[in-house]
Parts: C-alpha cells; structure tokens; sequence
C-alpha cells in the first residue's frame, strides 16, 4: 500500500502578528499602545533607497535584515537602504497610547544589467532617495552636505546612461557654501562670482598656477 503524504501550508494574516506576535518582538520595557494603525506596505527593490518622513514620535524601530537604515535629523526622516530580498517592519511610538506599523518588502533588482560599480556608489549615498525606473536610477531629494553633492556628481559624471540626477541644494547648505566661497575669494581679487538658485560660477584669470 502506498502512503500519501500531504503538507498544509498556513497564510497568517499580517494583522494577526501585530496583534499575537509583536508584543513578544518589542524591548520589555515598550508595551503594545492602546491605538495601533497599519500604513500600506512599502515595496522596494534591492539598491534602492527611500526617505520616509517620521513626524512626531518618542520611539521607533525597524526589524529584519533585508534593509539598512538612517535617522536623518534635518527634517524628521529614515532613509531605507533595501540590501536582500526579504521582509521588515517599521514600527513608530506616536505616544503612549499609539503607534503606527509599516511592513516593508524587498524584491529582488529587476534590471541585472547594473555595472558592479554603479551599484557601489548608490550604496554609498547617506540621504537622497534612489529610485530604480526600468534601465535607470532616479536620484531625488535636497543635498545637504558637500560629502553627499561629491558623491552624486561622481554618479553624474561616470554613470550617466544608467543615472537621472533630480537632486537639489538645500537652500540652507548652498547659502552656506556661498558664504564660505565668498571669504575665500577676497584673498583673490581677480576672481570674480557669479551665482544662481543653484549653481556657483568663479571666474577670472591667475597670474600663477600655484594659486590654485
């Protein structure tokens, strides 16, 4: 006689772990909120990045190992690095009585055409979101520091088939970097600066190349 076997597979309703399981994932010392709200999932690829606004919070935390993630203070923001395919879950303490849960999903790239060293550079930007649209990576949000602007023009530059720059200055940071241009130059005379909303022209001549 031959014997069948049967496997049984359970779909478990993702409301159902955030009321049974997440108590047993948070830290003692945080409690389940009275008020807990689900926001629809968040769908990344792997190399992509994204900027999720916080608002007002006490507390968050992020689970899983299929993202990296980075507290930008300037704004209130996390900025989500997608690393592996896999599942993570966003949770945010408004207060003692709410908070609210965000599951995250990676996929696996959809374009495997990248060259290795345009991925490298994605994944070295620490603020603007990168946003992979079939053959190409949109990089979008304000720079704001000179770190982050050096690294984005090195994508502009080197990988321009594969890189559609919509980065802007933040206003604050390109004031900043005027002014201390501005210093600079008083100690040349014969340059001359020209600036618009977001681009900064020096101009003029240098009687010796050492001045550089």
């Amino acid at each position: 006689m031959k014997r069948l076997q049967t496997s049984l597979i359970l779909v478990i309703p993702f409301s159902f772990t955030l009321q049974f399981c997440l108590p047993q994932l948070l830290p003692a010392a945080w409690s389940l909120p009275e008020t807990l709200h689900q926001k629809a999932p968040l769908f990344l690829s792997v190399g992509e990045q994204r900027v999720v606004p916080l608002g007002e919070f006490q507390q968050y935390s992020v689970s899983g190992d299929s993202l990296k993630h980075t507290r930008i203070k300037t704004g209130n923001h996390l900025l989500l690095k997608a690393i592996k395919p896999g599942i993570s879950t966003l949770i945010l303490y408004r207060d003692a009585h709410t908070s609210e849960v965000r599951q995250i999903q990676t996929e696996s790239k959809k374009n495997l055409s990248f060259p290795h060293g345009l991925l490298q550079s994605l994944a070295e930007l620490n603020e603007i979101e990168v946003i992979e649209e079939g053959e190409h990576f949109i990089l979008h949000g304000p720079i704001q520091n000179s770190d982050e602007a050096v690294r984005v023009a090195y994508l502009s530059d080197h990988f321009s088939k594969w890189v559609l720059n919509q980065t802007e200055p933040d206003p604050y940071w390109f004031e900043e970097c005027r002014a201390q241009i501005e210093k600079i130059l008083l100690t040349y005379p014969s340059l001359k600066m020209n600036n618009s909303s977001q681009n900064l022209l020096i101009f003029g001549s240098l009687k010796h190349q050492s001045e550089v």
